[in-house]
């Protein structure tokens, strides 16, 4: 006969499972704290009149306070068994789902600001005070359509029938497992979802045929910035005729070399703005670069967390039925989303050199202060 176990002895074998878990959610942590707390230093809002580093501010705000409830996540993972605190559970749910959908209107924002910056330089432009608007508005859609999560989710009691115990996990309520209010709630996350991704998609695939566009010019624009440097070599010999040479020149002759030396300086003029144009395209195009990546990122990272709650929708049976390890692994899947609260700034280490200079900066001023 086997020996009587408790509740709390099968909840620990569970967090065994899920160590691997528990390490991710830790390291996330960890780790996006302090990198967003460093981004929101460097973009800080009062440092420049700057929109993109509005923007990026903005999104470290939302990912720090995704990173926070990471804490009350690991408090779910742990409690997989005698998770009791109902409101706690719809705190920790709508404090989690609330965030990544601030994070997918942002980006969306932020996709329309760097279409008009790249496709549409010489159009109007968001202000910052037309950008801190949009992002407010973000904030009360996303609470409109976070909300329901506060009535569906909460504690889910389950009968352990070989044990005669009752355990209690954060997750859909009881009443709405599998119900039609669950598969609305989960197919308009789905909906919403799949707007974002096309609304990205179709942006930065403008923005992309555009800087492609770009690059294809970039041959005929160096070349003539090549012919503009040669001739302005050729034109300081010019000027610096000898004097009694001149002196014996007909005035039409002098005035045909003027108006030569003319032409040669609105050349090298034309080829100093081309190429003016084209650091402002190119650091345009970078940002662009820097944001698609971030939009990608989201993308992925929310993907799994979608398909596995719209499966568990359709079928009440589907958690039941898996085994320890394929449990293990959607509950792990289930939680990818948070990546991305902490891999921006890695993005920005990796291919923003404005970024990485400034966070150098700050530390070379924090560590004189410290001395």
């Amino acid at each position: 006969m086997n020996r009587s176990v408790t509740i709390e002895e099968l909840n620990a074998e569970e967090v065994k499972l899920l160590t691997p878990l528990l390490v991710f959610l830790g390291i996330i942590a960890s780790t996006g704290i302090p990198g967003n707390i460093i981004v929101c230093l460097v973009y800080r809002v009062t440092s420049k009149n700057s929109v993109s580093r509005f923007f990026i501010w903005w999104l470290a705000v939302i990912d720090i306070i995704s990173c926070f409830v990471l804490f009350l996540e690991i408090v779910n993972v742990v409690k997989q068994y005698t998770y009791t605190n109902t409101w706690l559970c719809k705190f920790t749910i709508f404090f989690t789902i609330w965030p990544v959908i601030t994070s997918g209107f942002g980006l969306c924002l932020i996709s329309i600001d760097r279409f008009l910056r790249v496709c549409k330089p010489l159009k109007k432009q968001i202000s910052q005070k037309r950008a801190k608007l949009m992002c407010l508005a973000t904030v009360f859609i996303a609470l409109a359509f976070s909300w329901p999560s506060l009535i569906l989710f909460g504690t889910y009691t389950k009968e352990f029938s070989d044990h005669n115990l009752t355990s209690s996990t954060c997750t859909i309520q009881n009443e709405y497992q599998g119900t039609t209010y669950a598969l609305i709630y989960n197919g308009f996350l789905w909906i919403l979802f799949v707007s974002v991704l096309i609304f990205l998609g179709v942006f930065y695939a403008m923005i992309g045929k555009k800087i492609f566009t770009q690059l294809g010019r970039r041959i005929s624009t160096s070349s003539i910035c090549d012919q503009s440097k040669g001739n302005d070599n050729v034109s300081g010999d010019d000027v610096t005729t000898d004097t009694s040479f001149v002196a014996v020149k007909s005035r039409q002759n002098l005035f045909r070399e003027h108006s030569t030396i003319s032409r040669k300086m609105s050349t090298v003029s034309t080829g100093t703005k081309l190429r003016l144009t084209s650091q402002r395209q190119a650091k345009a195009r970078k940002s662009a670069l820097v944001m698609f990546l971030i939009s990608f990122v989201f993308v992925v990272s929310f993907l799994p967390y979608l398909i596995l709650r719209m499966k568990e929708a359709f079928d009440a049976t589907f958690v039941q039925s898996m085994s320890n390890i394929g449990r293990a692994c959607y509950k792990f899947f289930l939680r990818t989303y948070f990546l991305n609260c902490a891999i921006n700034p890695f993005i920005y280490c990796a291919f923003a050199a404005t970024f990485r200079q400034e966070v150098r900066a700050h530390f070379r001023r924090l560590f004189s202060k410290l001395r």
